[in-house]
């Protein structure tokens, strides 16, 4: 295009390498900051290819003056036009593919229709995505709202919360007089949002590396105390390292909550030089709060980063936010509390609030069950070993937690915490005003065996056993297994256990604990008990408050949620279309909050309008059934009912629900013979799913 001959060759390739060079340049900045986070990169896919067809275009007629024959070109230029047609309106790699967290391949190893099933659900779970300037996003809903960042969960509003919630207040807590606070990661905002809250806090510096992730954060206001809404949080985007050496500003708590080391570039943010920086920042008798993953790791890997840790900070504390996350909190300076004055501290919001939710706790030694060791501790995890730093020249921590990624190398907890005890650094300084004995109780209950024999460990033992069978929805277990105890229950998982079982029975007794679990807990059980005493109406009446809340309360657990909506089906059944059904119906149609549980509510939605219209055809059914597409369970079960709900309503996706009857049939093994049996087993498959 540049030249017709031989003269001037060499000035002409140095002009086109000069235009290539500076369109790779332009290509790459409007690309990465322009054209993918506004048209995302599948629309920025589809854009290159027009581009490039384009750009075809134009060189063909550019170059018809040196072809005798132009016509010969119409052949090729019409294959690509047929060929920019099938790429531009293809479907292309789906949420499936793009957030699907495709390094658990295995999960790909089943039947066509299993496949198929699992495609369509991971399409269904993606609420929105987004291409943003750093990182690839996608918003997880079928357990709660989670963010996908480059094909890898990085948080759930709700599993999460435990960690999210209490990295920050743990610190705040543990400051006598904390004013100025930092988080590195925005996330679901639960950590930055729940210490705005904190009344002697006067500012939050967030720093987050993906703008997108705002949108998502306060989407997750109901579990992040509405942290976006409150004018002491203040977010900056950029790089958490940069940002830290080029600001001022000094804080008395800096908390860090990346992602997983073993990602790229994230083992910079637990290097001794990071964490430099970070004491630096910090005011005199400040606290760090740095977040480490305790699955998928050795104790070698442990080893390098307490060494390093250590390296920066002589005063370690070590706590278990929940199963998986340890928490490290370091200090230039002794960590020592008034426990008296803590007591008090923790029964005034947004602490009380916050450790019922999270840590579904209210006392003080609730709040030390997650305790394991002081910095005699820290110092015994790196004890007679050469253990080498991670450092920004040396990232051993970004290939050692690679190295044990999707093995079954995991933290023992116990083994911590029996480490701790036997070098005497399992509790804290001046810690005689807690009641340990109280504390060791829990312990077993929340984590098992606690490696102490007699009656404490006999007790914990029978009180971790009637915990399990009530998770697990065997509620007359339960109760047999509580009985055993003989006493009365102390804290939140115990009330709401009695009660419910007490419920169950249909005692009157149940009532006096309500007032110790959540209002839309306490509803619940309230409707169990009016139903057990043959008391419909009312029942109807307590379930419709108690959903009625989930759109409002973040925090009832999924198993607690599916056994709620179990009765609601019960109820249903019985008492047939009124208003108070109906109603019920309503409340299921809408998400609840956070999408907490939204897979059980799906579920229960299509089963609940069939409890209604006695079968699967009818108004409810139809509307229900509606709400799954384009990406149906692909399932026996669900595509008959689709299929007949849609043929009676003559829905205009008839057809197309028989097709995909039809499909499945034709990919079950043994055809027909095999989609009877696949009939049969239905029902147990989609509990299984709904599980």
């Amino acid at each position: 295009m540049l030249g017709k001959g031989r003269d001037g060759v060499g000035s002409q390739t140095g002009v086109a390498y000069a235009w290539n060079t500076a369109g790779a340049i332009a290509g790459s900045l409007a690309g990465g900051f322009g054209l993918i986070p506004i048209f995302s990169a599948t629309g920025t896919w589809r854009l290159v290819i027009a581009l490039l067809a384009a750009c075809a275009f134009l060189a063909l007629l550019a170059g018809r003056g040196n072809n005798a024959r132009p016509w010969r070109a119409l052949p090729a230029l019409c294959a690509i036009v047929a060929a920019v047609f099938i790429l531009v309106f293809a479907e292309g790699p789906t949420a499936a593919w793009r957030h699907g967290q495709l390094d658990r391949m295995n999960k790909f190893s089943a039947s066509r229709n299993e496949i198929r099933d699992l495609l369509q659900s991971l399409r269904r779970d993606i609420l929105w995505q987004a291409d943003g300037v750093e990182s690839s996003i996608g918003i997880s809903k079928t357990n709660a709202l989670a963010f996908i960042v480059n094909g890898k969960c990085d948080g759930n509003a709700k599993s999460d919360a435990g960690t999210q919630v209490m990295v920050g207040l743990l610190g705040a807590v543990s400051h006598p007089d904390a004013k100025r606070a930092a988080v590195i990661g925005l996330g679901t905002g639960s950590t930055a949002g729940w210490l705005a809250a904190v009344p002697s806090i006067q500012r939050v510096d967030v720093m987050e590396l993906e703008p997108v992730i705002k949108k998502f954060a306060a989407q997750c206001a109901p579990v992040n105390h509405n942290a976006l809404a409150n004018p002491k949080l203040h977010v900056t985007f950029g790089d958490a390292r940069e940002l830290l050496l080029t600001n001022r500003d000094k804080y008395d708590l800096i908390v860090s909550e990346p992602s997983n080391p073993y990602r790229a570039g994230v083992a910079t943010l637990f290097t001794r030089e990071f964490y430099e920086t970070i004491a630096a920042k910090l005011n005199r008798g400040g606290l760090f709060a740095q977040w480490l993953q305790a699955y998928d790791v050795d104790l070698r890997t442990v080893r390098i980063f307490y060494a390093t840790f250590g390296a920066v900070f002589p005063h370690i504390e070590t706590w278990q936010t929940q199963a998986g996350d340890l928490l490290l909190i370091g200090s230039q300076s002794a960590i020592v509390r008034d426990f008296a004055a803590l007591r008090a501290r923790i029964a005034e919001e947004p602490f009380q609030n916050a450790i019922a939710s999270a840590w579904e706790t209210t006392s003080l030694e609730g709040v030390f069950t997650h305790y394991i060791g002081n910095g005699e501790f820290a110092r015994q995890v790196t004890a007679n070993s050469r253990v080498p730093l991670n450092t920004d020249d040396r990232m051993l921590l970004e290939f050692a937690f690679a190295r044990n990624r999707q093995t079954d190398n995991r933290v023992n907890f116990a083994e911590m915490r029996e480490l701790a005890r036997s070098t005497g650094a399992d509790r804290p300084v001046n810690s005689d005003a807690l009641d340990w004995n109280r504390i060791e109780r829990e312990r077993v209950a929340l984590y098992g065996h606690s490696g102490r024999p007699g009656e404490l460990q006999i007790e914990g033992q029978r009180l971790g056993d009637a915990l399990a069978h009530y998770e697990n929805g065997d509620l007359a277990g339960a109760w047999a297994r509580w009985q055993s105890l003989q006493r009365e229950p102390r804290d939140i998982p115990e009330f709401r256990l009695v009660a419910e079982c007490l419920a169950d029975r249909g005692e009157d007794a149940a009532l006096i604990y309500l007032d110790k679990v959540q209002p839309s807990e306490a509803d619940a059980i309230r409707a169990r008990l009016f139903w057990r005493q043959h008391r419909p109406e009312e029942a109807v009446i307590a379930m419709t408050s108690a959903i009625g809340r989930f759109h409002v309360d973040p925090w009832p657990s999924t198993s607690y949620v599916a056994r709620t909506l179990g009765l609601a089906i019960d109820l249903l059944q019985d008492r047939g279309p009124t208003t108070g059904t109906l109603s019920i119906l309503q409340q299921l149609q809408e998400p609840f909050a956070v999408y907490n549980s939204e897979g059980v509510r799906e579920a229960t939605l299509v089963r609940a309008a069939m409890a209604l219209d006695r079968g699967p055809t009818g108004e409810h059914v139809l509307h229900a059934v509606a709400a799954f597409e384009p990406h149906v369970p692909w399932e026996l079960k669900f595509l008959s009912i689709r299929s007949r709900c849609y043929s009676a309503a003559h829905h205009p996706r008839a057809d197309d629900a028989r097709c995909d009857l039809l499909d499945f049939i034709a990919a079950e093994p043994g055809g027909v013979e095999g989609a009877h049996f696949a009939q049969l087993n239905a029902p147990a498959r989609v509990a299984a799913s709904t599980k």
